[in-house]
């Protein structure tokens, strides 16, 4: 097993720490020929790619599950102006009182 570096982030203002991984020199080969394509900076920019991809496919996944509970949830049900308009007005209150918790 060959060892590399890669950097993970770990906040959302591009905080980064170092992690070591071990490959196999199969796998090491193939990202080290991902980076020589030239779509990737170096090994670590491949493997956050990666890690990124596997969160989006994650998140589909997610929405994919909730669309289908939403579809076998039982009969549709028809909503009029009155439903909408109430939807709204609890919309507005929460979002208000979210901007005064800020202040």
């Amino acid at each position: 097993m060959s060892n590399i570096d890669i950097l993970a982030t770990l906040c959302e203002n591009e905080c980064m720490e170092q992690q070591n991984i071990s490959l196999t020199p199969e796998l090491l080969a193939h990202a080290k020929a991902m980076v020589a394509s030239g779509r990737f900076a170096n090994v670590s920019d491949y493997m956050r790619a990666l890690i990124r991809e596997d969160q989006d496919r994650a998140r589909q996944q997610q929405l994919e599950r909730m669309l289908l509970d939403g579809l076998e949830s039982g009969d549709p049900v028809v909503m009029d102006e009155a439903d909408w308009n109430e939807i709204r007005e609890t919309a507005r209150v929460r979002f208000e009182a979210s901007q005064k918790k800020r202040a």
